[in-house]
């Protein structure tokens, strides 16, 4: 099951996802934090990014694949 968190810090929005994934029969806690969610909101819509930006999934199955190897 997905969660999602609010909370502030040092007075600006804190964006945090938790991920609760399953991986070769072992569960893995994945946190995504996003310190400038706020101002995303706040502001028009950025130009797009970089094509060499880190794809969100990428991002997540590394670091899944971290977390297995350090579990």
């Amino acid at each position: 099951m997905n969660s999602l968190f609010f909370y502030r810090l040092e007075g600006s929005m804190v964006f945090t996802m938790r991920l609760s994934v399953r991986h070769r029969n072992s569960l893995h806690v994945v946190e995504i934090k996003n310190l400038q969610f706020l101002s995303t909101l706040q502001s028009p819509p950025p130009p797009p990014p970089p094509k060499k930006k880190i794809i969100p999934g990428m991002f997540l199955n590394k670091k899944i694949h971290c977390g297995s190897l350090i579990a």
